[in-house]
């Protein structure tokens, strides 16, 4: 596998070179720091884009188009990294030496007709596309809060810091949704083409500097590269006691969520000691959270931890019968206080160091997961391979404790069911 970037004027190229995949993937990221009020037009936007173009003006042209290309399949993503909304196109082919000549330079026009050349009349997206779209995010919107687990967390997170921006609802909402027209979107497309910052990630067996006039020609696009803010998320409020909210809802099983902040981690932290402390707390079924409150207290049906760099956040989240929450938490701060406090075994810290170098390993696998590597080097400052798999063996006791030193819990939310654990067990 060879990396090379190419920094060009208006945007940054990542080829990943390797003869592994008989696909070539690509992913073509537009960012630009979150509004708030432009969640909901950025996600039809995305939407709106891959139902038709100006040469294919309906779902069936697309497919046909598809299918000549040999399966070509893509797919568009709007969401949140930290202070930024990401919006990528995704697309995979099959490398033309098991198809036909040029059929590269086809997908890759194909891939920037769907971004440059939208199906667009006299400055307004074609209603008929632009309508069937809207009715899509629409239902989004509002199926959203039918996962129960997925309400907690969003109630979390409002509850930690209501006008936060991790604490944005990621779809957008109906109030801005009713707001958009076909002309309205349109006004955003020209300003998401003129001002985000743009990077082209490849992933396959190709020539980078081929690639690089190829898109150069193809993809006129006159955003130019400026630096930007991080996309960390840190914060300087932090709660002397923690919050407790309690919710009522019709359902059986409750859900208990737990936010916490990292107070300033360092980067070494964030990148590696994090990983270690929310495997030991809760990220394995071999954590202290999983064999202390599941197994041997049976407190609970579920329970997870999990963590969020970019965020600078760690959660945990548990199934439980409303009448056992004062329980579950309470062993749950003492398990997060035995971490503290240095009850670590050298041996949990070799099991996680083993696991996370075969991780390591299976990312070459796979040209999502190398392109994924790439961004988060590109976005986050992350490492690449072989400093992951040499920085990662560093990692001590006495960091762990230093890092959970600056875990910081911030807020217990639970969304109560019908049932108490008396209830449950006569059935």
């Amino acid at each position: 596998m060879e990396y090379k970037k190419y920094e060009l004027l208006p945007y940054h190229l990542h080829v990943i070179h390797t003869e592994k995949f008989k696909t070539v993937t690509i992913k073509v990221c537009l960012k630009r720091p979150l509004v708030p009020e432009e969640i909901t037009i950025r996600n039809l936007l995305g939407n709106v884009l891959l139902e038709s173009t100006e040469k294919h003006p309906s779902r069936r042209y697309m497919g046909m188009m598809t299918e000549n290309l040999y399966g070509f399949s893509c797919q568009m993503d709007t969401y949140r990294s930290g202070n930024y909304m990401m919006t990528t196109l995704s697309a995979s082919f099959l490398d033309e030496k098991y198809t036909e000549p040029g059929m590269l330079k086809k997908s890759i026009q194909f891939l920037i007709e769907i971004l440059s050349g939208p199906n667009v009349q006299k400055g307004a997206f074609d209603e008929h596309s632009f309508n069937i779209c809207k009715e899509g995010l629409k239902a989004a919107i509002e199926s959203y809060d039918e996962n129960p687990a997925r309400y907690a967390k969003r109630r979390l997170l409002q509850s930690m810091e209501e006008n936060a921006t991790y604490a944005c609802m990621p779809c957008g909402t109906l109030e801005d949704l009713e707001k958009i027209t076909p002309q309205s979107l349109y006004e955003y497309y020209e300003s998401v083409m003129k001002s985000d910052l743009v990077d082209i990630f490849v992933c396959g067996n190709v020539n980078g500097e081929e690639l690089k006039n190829m898109l150069l020609s193809e993809f006129h696009i006159k955003t130019i590269k400026k630096p930007g803010k991080s996309h960390m998320i840190t914060h300087n409020k932090y709660r002397k006691r923690c919050k407790i909210t309690k919710e009522s809802r019709d359902i059986t099983q409750s859900i208990l969520m737990i936010g916490c902040k990292l107070d300033h981690p360092t980067e070494y932290e964030r990148k590696y000691v994090m990983g270690l402390y929310n495997h030991l707390l809760g990220g394995s079924g071999d954590s202290r959270l999983y064999q202390t409150v599941r197994e041997k207290h049976s407190l609970c049906y579920s329970i997870y931890s999990s963590a969020s760099g970019v965020d600078n956040l760690l959660y945990i989240q548990a199934g439980i019968d409303k009448d056992r929450f004062k329980k579950t938490t309470e062993l749950i701060r003492k398990e997060m206080k035995r971490i503290a406090l240095g009850d670590i075994k050298e041996e949990e810290i070799e099991k996680y160091i083993t696991m996370y170098l075969a991780s390591c390993k299976e990312i070459e696998d796979s040209p999502n997961d190398l392109i994924s590597l790439v961004m988060a080097q590109e976005y986050l400052h992350n490492d690449p391979l072989e400093v992951k798999e040499k920085e990662v063996l560093k990692l001590t006791k006495e960091m762990v404790v230093e890092f959970a030193s600056k875990v910081r819990l911030d807020t217990i939310y639970l969304l109560e069911g019908e049932k108490s654990h008396e209830e449950t067990t006569t059935q």
